[in-house]
């Protein structure tokens, strides 16, 4: 007779459960998502604690309103506060053994009892399905995020052990000639990651700097044209094994003296691996411009030109006059890393390739744009329409009756679209009609609709990055209102930069003001901006800054508040 353990008999539920759940989760359906994580739990032990953890710690990309979206942060952090005492009342740490690192070169065993394998975050069913962690979308609320940050990497580490690896600093104080430095990340590809640090690694002096390129392939493995280019680049490619044991492993054998995770909060693997120290000195770059609240990243880098008159300010306090917006600013004190504030721009974006004949010749109609419209388009994905940016939506719509706003989704939007959708209706009444939403477009269509625009909207509190760079690029104007940020300042930073530190607004009524003047009349600024456009691919100040800090920064002492 064949026995079948409950395990095996609820596999095939199990995994297409967890499969669903991700899936609806990523398609806009957050209800519908926590429902199927929750049966996948239920289904086998196995997976229970990454799933629980995983259907707690999820949070919606659109929200309905300002009340919802308040609400669910205020749950949360009841939730995390709940789980912490849970698991402190368990003894779930003294009940599970930490697993060894394993061998860098060979396969990592896999215990047989269910309940250790349970413990290892990183072979959760569901990451077979998402790169994306399920707390990927905090940063975009508004609010001081550091201590729900911190109490969920201390949740992490008390569910799951296997994160608690112990690192001797001495152990990467070696006599190497050059310093080592390690970027460590899955996005060196055509990526924003990828654009914004590629001639970083360039740039840097090789008479005192040994790079490392780690890339982390346990869920893209495909190469593409800035991929290559690392290669090329660096000292050093290696992809780094998907066992976390074993890459933690190889890295500290690398010896390095500095890691650097260009971004941390896009790729739950990466961020899992982040919890271990492999060097004396761990950095973060502004490629997901949050704090980690994780005491094992020291600095977190950035630019002065990204910051407003309150970063020193620790009051938690709406940096805007503008009560209603209610948004947290952008702080020193919000982060657990030591702030470096480099004088340049801190990336040397890779240039954007220009215009092509074809492009040039695709106009409003081929678009599907109303040609006797003003077009303010906002080219952001989805997830960064915040209730409070519908003010200035608004704002617009009812002041300039020729206004058309322009949106993108793509094919696996359209429930996010409609949720945004129903939110305009409410808010903006019969002017919801002028919000029109075009599928993402392949590059070379997508710069022939910024060169269709009158102005672009950076949106509010977490705006644009690389989008902005396409657009300036262009010499399409970008209006953008720093106060209202809860991240980094990177549009104004970036007009700053290109002498058009008019196109940045003081309040929210000054923000609508300059959308519609600038929509209305943009000739001057667009030729300031095509004759500044090199300056934020040359930036000469950026290296010398790279190469300064990497040279001269020194452990941080950890007094973690």
């Amino acid at each position: 007779m064949i026995r079948i353990l409950p395990c095996h008999a609820v596999t095939w539920n199990r995994i297409h459960t967890g499969t669903l759940g991700v899936f609806l989760d990523e398609l806009g359906s957050f209800s519908e998502s926590l429902r199927f994580f929750g049966y996948a739990a239920n289904l086998c032990d196995s997976d229970r604690t990454t799933l629980e953890l995983r259907q707690a710690l999820a949070v919606p990309i659109i929200f309905s309103s300002r009340f919802e979206m308040d609400k669910f942060v205020e749950d949360l952090r009841s939730k995390l506060q709940i789980l912490t005492e849970a698991t402190a009342k368990k003894k779930m740490i003294e009940e599970r053994v930490i697993s060894p690192l394993g061998d860098a070169d060979k396969p990592v065993e896999v215990p047989s009892d269910q309940a250790t394998l349970a413990l290892r975050p990183e072979a959760a069913a569901y990451l077979q399905y998402t790169i994306t962690p399920p707390t990927m979308f905090i940063g975009y609320q508004g609010i001081n995020i550091l201590p729900i940050q911190r109490a969920i990497n201390q949740l992490r580490s008390s569910l799951h052990p296997s994160l608690s690896s112990s690192f001797d600093r001495l152990d990467g104080s070696t006599n190497h000639n050059l310093r080592r430095i390690g970027f460590i990340s899955t996005w060196f590809r055509v990526h924003s990651v990828g654009k914004l640090l590629l001639g970083v690694v360039q740039n840097l002096d090789r008479t005192k700097f040994h790079v490392s390129i780690y890339r982390c392939v346990h869920f893209l493995t495909d190469s593409d044209d800035i991929t290559d280019a690392f290669k090329r680049e660096a000292d050093e490619y290696r992809e780094l094994s998907e066992s976390q044991d074993a890459a933690v492993k190889f890295l500290r054998q690398a010896q390095l003296d500095i890691a650097i995770f260009p971004e941390l909060g896009m790729d739950e693997w990466t961020v899992l691996l982040s919890h271990h120290r492999v060097a004396p000195i761990q950095c973060v770059f502004w490629g997901h411009p949050i704090t980690t609240g994780n005491p094992n990243i020291d600095y977190f880098i950035s630019s002065e030109h990204f910051i407003s008159g309150e970063f020193e300010n620790a009051l938690e306090l709406p940096d805007v006059s503008d009560v209603q917006l209610k948004l947290s600013g952008y702080r020193r004190s919000f982060f657990s890393e030591k702030i470096v504030l480099f004088r340049g721009l801190s990336t040397l974006f890779t240039e954007p390739k220009p215009l092509t004949a074809a492009s040039k010749g695709i106009n409003r109609s081929r678009l599907f744009l109303p040609a006797n419209r003003r077009l303010y388009v906002c080219p952001q994905t989805l997830m960064k329409f915040h209730p409070a940016f519908d003010e200035a939506l608004t704002g617009i719509l009812d002041q300039d009756d020729k206004a058309t706003i322009v949106l993108l989704a793509s094919d696996t939007q359209i429930v996010w679209m409609e949720q945004l959708r129903r939110r305009f209706r409410q808010r903006f009444g019969r002017n919801h009609w002028r919000v029109l939403f075009l599928p993402t477009l392949p590059f070379p269509e997508f710069q022939a609709l910024l060169t269709q625009a009158d102005v672009l909207l950076d949106p509010f509190p977490f705006g644009g990055g690389v989008t902005t760079l396409d657009a300036l690029h262009l010499g399409i104007p970008v209006v953008t209102l720093p106060s209202a940020q809860s991240v980094v300042h990177l549009a104004a930073g970036f007009l700053r930069y290109m002498n058009a530190s008019d196109c940045i607004a003081n309040s929210l009524d000054e923000y609508v003001e300059l959308a519609i003047g600038i929509a209305k009349d943009h000739a001057d600024i667009r030729q300031r901006l095509l004759a500044h456009q090199s300056d934020i691919y040359q930036d000469v100040s950026t290296v010398d800054d790279w190469n300064t800090f990497l040279n001269t920064v020194t452990p941080r002492e950890l007094d973690m508040k």
